[in-house]
């Protein structure tokens, strides 16, 4: 859990990397330089992110030549809230000719629409004479913590199901966004060492005219000869690199063994990227791969996989029978005979994601199911007056006081 100490110090360090002359360009994560915020108070947060990051946006447009600015993120619990402290920032007029860059994730379904109102928000900014922005655009790297996060809160996964959909919504944002009327307003980065996908973007830019405004980025010491091959070819590289102090180097380790589940996974271009120009058989498995994803591409708006109704995404998982309760055998404390009312199936109300639009919009959503205080035992025989919609009871009495026998627990 990062506190609010450490934040502040890690955001500290930020600054002075700034500062530095020989550096122009950082990349940060919100949730990496801020101490986590409540996900119910959105706007709340936004206000204090913003209050945050708005100096180190304040250093790089002070410097005699602007420097970069580029927000990362992590988890889909990120991007809205990255999104909205991004452009509330840039959206000052101190701000307005600072060209800064975020990050889209494409292994998230969300990642074409997510583009789509970063291209209106900047083409609105140019409008008024603003700078571009960037987006640099990844397949995503935190799909163990996304499967965890799905698989404890009984939500949907909020990634593509498949790694081929992955690589197709790749290609659905570069298509979209490699248009000339776009690139004036957000330029690319295409981060990403599958050359498959490096030579697709190349050539759809150069058949479109849009080069000037398209950027290639890999990870420094990650298959370096086809990076300088690539180079050689696009005429220039971004190469990215985790910043850490010599004796706080232990943290670059979880870097590195992403890195090395990257190499080892046959799902991934990288195993394969060593022996590409000696073994067929791997070759034209990454071309099938390839032709794949490009089959797939449909000219849609895929919808995200986080939605309201938390079981509505989730193959055989009912909502009617998550709401209702079980009837134990144990004795009623209440009654001392009888079942007593399960509480269960209540408690998965209030359950679904905060990182969602409708979740968040009020300050008490209406769907939160409050639980009443247990009362003190009833008689013997009572029974519930008062059931919800939900199958909870909020209120005891005995069984005479009940409206209908149909209502005794």
């Amino acid at each position: 859990m990062l506190g609010r100490g450490e934040a502040g110090r890690r955001l500290e360090g930020t600054h002075k990397l700034l500062a530095r002359g020989d550096v122009d360009y950082v990349s940060i994560k919100v949730s990496s330089t801020v101490a986590p915020h409540n996900p119910w108070a959105f706007d709340q947060a936004v206000d204090d992110v913003v209050a945050e990051l708005a100096p180190l946006f304040t250093r790089a447009a002070a410097a005699p030549t602007a420097k970069f600015v580029n927000l990362d993120m992590e988890e889909f619990t990120d991007l809205d809230l990255t999104i909205a402290v991004f452009t509330r920032i840039l959206d000052r007029p101190e701000f307005l000719h600072l060209e800064a860059g975020i990050v889209l994730q494409a292994y998230l379904p969300d990642a074409l629409a997510a583009m789509i109102r970063l291209q209106e928000w900047s083409a609105a900014r140019r409008a008024r004479g603003g700078a571009a922005i960037k987006v640099r655009l990844v397949k995503g790297a935190n799909l163990p913590m996304e499967q965890v996060e799905a698989s404890v809160h009984g939500w949907p996964l909020a990634t593509c199901t498949s790694k081929v959909d992955t690589d197709t919504n790749y290609k659905r944002v570069i298509d979209y966004a490699l248009q000339p009327e776009r690139i004036r307003n957000v330029r690319v980065g295409v981060a990403g060492h599958n050359l498959f996908d490096v030579a697709y973007s190349w050539l759809l830019a150069g058949r479109r005219g849009v080069r000037a405004g398209i950027e290639y980025e890999m990870l420094l010491g990650t298959a370096q000869g086809q990076a300088e091959a690539v180079r050689r070819e696009v005429g220039s590289l971004l190469l990215y690199t985790p910043v850490v102090s010599p004796t706080e180097f232990d943290v670059a380790i979880a870097y590195l063994i992403r890195r090395l589940e990257e190499g080892a996974s046959s799902d991934n271009f990288m195993s394969a990227v060593f022996e590409l120009d000696q073994n067929e058989d791997l070759f034209a498995r990454e071309q099938e791969r390839f032709l794949a994803s490009v089959a797939g591409l449909d000219g849609l708006v895929p919808p995200t996989h986080k939605v309201a109704d938390r079981y509505a995404a989730v193959p055989g998982r009912s909502r009617a029978r998550s709401r209702t309760p079980r009837t134990p055998t144990r004795p009623s404390p209440r009654t001392g005979t009888g079942p007593e009312p399960s509480w269960t199936g209540c408690r998965a109300l209030g359950s679904a994601s905060p990182a969602l639009p409708p979740r968040r919009s009020a300050t008490r959503p209406s769907w939160t199911v409050s639980w009443p205080p247990r009362p003190r035992p009833a008689p013997r025989g009572a029974c519930c007056r008062a059931p919800s919609a939900h199958g909870c009871c909020t209120a005891w009495a005995t069984k005479s006081n009940c409206a209908a026998p149909s209502s005794s627990r």
